[in-house]
């Protein structure tokens, strides 16, 4: 669930619910992920959101972690991004998880023609060359 995207009426509504069922001690987790403004936006909602809940921030993958977070979800379809693809992402993602949730939506729905122009940049950016962009 990307909170991130709530409106300000649904995330009241969450939080509320959640609040309910803490004072009840019912067992419930509620796992999310939502963009670093998440806390803000929260707490505008309901003020004791930021005490209810806790705002881990995730920060960077490694490369090895980055590249299999592009390449296990393709290789389940038969696909697999190259390995100077997957360097380039890195090297202009830095990691992030977001965009490399973006990256690897736009090399799926390429069907690969996304991963070779990325592997094409990759390799004109160690040539010296930029005509293919």
């Amino acid at each position: 669930m990307k909170f991130s995207f709530f409106s300000k009426a649904e995330l009241n509504a969450l939080i509320m619910g959640m609040h309910k069922m803490q004072q009840r001690q019912l067992p419930l987790v509620l796992v999310g992920a939502g963009l670093p403004i998440l806390p803000g936006l929260a707490g505008d909602a309901k003020s004791y959101a930021e005490r209810l809940f806790s705002f881990p921030d995730i920060g960077p993958l490694q490369k090895e972690d980055a590249a299999k977070a592009l390449q296990d979800p393709v290789m389940e379809e038969g696909v697999a991004f190259e390995a100077d693809a997957l360097e380039e992402i890195f090297q202009l993602t830095k990691g992030y998880p977001y965009f490399l949730q973006e990256w690897g939506v736009s090399g799926m729905e390429s069907g690969g023609i996304f991963t070779d122009y990325v592997t094409a940049c990759a390799r004109d950016d160690e040539a010296g060359d930029s005509s293919s962009r």
